[in-house]
């Protein structure tokens, strides 16, 4: 992941994340090993403002698809939250 170009590379090749998806997989990469629930990662990744549960759940769900198998690394904890979760 390359933070001042906002560029992730999967593979050695760039992603094509959104700005969001860029903040979440940020966020999660320099906070791994850790759940997270919705409402710190509206305010560390939606700086505080208002979005539904289901706006987290459909951002997830589009990033584990564009990080591929890393995907997987991605945890949910049904009704609380996620986190990023290194595979050993």
């Amino acid at each position: 992941i390359s933070h001042n170009a906002n560029i992730v590379y999967i593979d050695g090749k760039p992603g094509d994340l959104t700005p969001r998806e860029f903040k979440i997989i940020l966020y999660f990469l320099t906070h791994r090993n850790r759940i997270y629930s919705r409402d710190e990662i509206i305010s560390e990744v939606w700086d505080g403002v208002e979005v539904s549960a289901r706006t987290i759940d459909v951002n997830m769900s589009r990033l584990r698809k564009k990080i591929g198998e890393y995907g997987d690394c991605i945890h949910t904890r049904p009704g609380f939250g996620y986190g990023f979760k290194e595979q050993i």
